[in-house]
């Protein structure tokens, strides 16, 4: 089965009732940051929706299966998602989805990628994939039902005409932890996770990079014995994040066998996920701030914008229209637009899109995703009733290349269905006919 690895995009997003918001990113650039691409101080995000409308597409999963909250994983600026779903007997399996040609490949189900796992790590099974960067290298984790034990896989895509020449690759052995495969760079780099023995309340990250000559790791960044580390992704640069809820963000540099702790920023508590693009900047949630008034006498989360250089803070969005929240999910692309969950809880709030305009000044632009979904869409109505049943953001990738909607990013995610099931999709844009 052959694949054409040109963009698209499915998933199902909305908001509804809001109070205040900011969003939020840090730079980490070793030299002070352009001013390509940044909106200028104070500038309120547009009101008036453009030109384009967002398609619905449902990704292809069995019938039987179904799809968990936060079961999506990352999508690449080529338009191919990965996730997993779980099967009838609730065991997960990761699959696969090219947008282009909406074709879905089911890695448990694919007798060659079973056959090379059975050879390498004898009674696992596929269980989760986490990540595909844009050449085509899925990384994820293989689990055993007699052990219990996780560890971290790839599957390199890139020199074959189909999945029967696919190959599979098993990260490196971590000792006797849980771990598995986060994210992986265009060069092959990869950041892991994994979980401490016997009760697994400790965590921390791992590098590795397999198809490096010689190959290195795995490097682990701690022992799991300290506070509970999280990771968010690693740029084609070599960057990666370490983070955890009550402390700061450390940027780290992977160019080398040994990571390099090069930048602590100082955020207080971070809330949901950190997003790191390949211009430096990262997209987070900073939580207990006080935006004024406090809102049902809670204390709201927010998101700035922080040059790491100057120490400088600027507010990306105050729009006084949205509540975030900081269990929610943050993306960002590599153009500085970012997809956001906000108001209600994280299994109960909305999504909206932040877009840079493409005037001289870069005008920020802010919209409910729900204005954004095409009046004909058969998912429309489903998407728009999703309240309260966990709409969820995985991704926000590159912008698509779909008639004169070259400018707006795919979207990738969960929604609820009107009968409660949950479907994993990816929002594409089209032109205003």
């Amino acid at each position: 089965m052959s694949h054409c690895h040109q963009p698209r995009i499915l998933a199902r997003i909305a908001i509804v009732a809001f109070t205040s918001c900011l969003l939020l990113a840090f730079s980490i650039d070793a030299a002070p940051p352009s001013d390509k691409g940044k909106p200028p101080k104070d500038d309120p995000p547009a009101t008036e929706l453009p030109a384009i409308r967002y398609s619905i597409h449902i990704v292809p999963i069995p019938t039987s299966g179904s799809i968990r909250f936060g079961g999506t994983g990352r999508i690449s600026n080529t338009g191919m998602a990965v996730g997993a779903y779980r099967d009838a007997s609730n065991a997960y399996s990761p699959y696969l989805y090219d947008v282009a040609s909406e074709a879905l490949i089911d890695f448990r189900a694919e007798p060659s990628l079973n056959d090379q796992l059975q050879l390498l790590a004898p009674g696992y099974r596929f269980h989760r994939a986490y990540s595909i960067s844009d050449i085509g290298i899925v990384v994820g984790s293989i689990y055993s039902d007699q052990d219990d034990v996780q560890r971290g896989f790839a599957v390199d895509t890139t020199l074959s005409t189909g999945v029967n020449d696919w190959e599979v690759r098993l990260l490196p052995d971590v000792g006797n932890y849980r771990s598995f495969g986060l994210d992986i760079n265009n060069r092959g780099d990869i950041l892991g996770f994994f979980y401490v023995p016997p009760d697994y309340q400790g965590q921390d990250l791992f590098v590795c990079n397999p198809f490096s000559d010689p190959p290195y790791g795995p490097v682990l960044l701690g022992d799991g014995s300290a506070s509970p580390y999280e990771g968010g992704n690693i740029t084609d640069a070599g960057l990666m994040t370490r983070f955890y809820t009550d402390g700061p963000i450390e940027v780290y540099d992977v160019n080398g066998v040994n990571p390099a702790l090069i930048r602590t920023i100082d955020t207080g508590r971070i809330g949901g996920n950190v997003s790191l693009n390949n211009s430096g900047v990262i997209a987070a949630f900073k939580r207990d701030q006080v935006l004024g008034q406090k809102k049902n006498g809670k204390r709201a989360d927010l998101a700035v914008q922080i040059d790491a250089v100057t120490g400088n803070t600027e507010n990306l969005v105050q729009s006084g229209s949205f509540t975030l929240f900081g269990e929610g999910r943050h993306f960002l692309n590599d153009n500085g637009d970012s997809a956001f969950q906000i108001g209600g809880n994280s299994t109960s709030g909305r999504i909206a899109l932040l877009h840079r305009g493409f005037s001289p000044d870069h005008q920020i632009n802010l919209w409910n995703v729900d204005e954004l979904i095409a009046a004909d869409d058969p998912w429309r109505d489903d998407w728009i009733e999703a309240w309260g049943s966990g709409l969820g953001i995985s991704a926000v990738t590159g912008r698509s290349d779909q008639d004169n909607a070259s400018g707006y990013p795919l979207l990738y995610g969960t929604f609820s269905t009107s009968e409660g099931v949950r479907k994993a999709a990816v929002l594409v844009p089209h032109d205003v006919p």
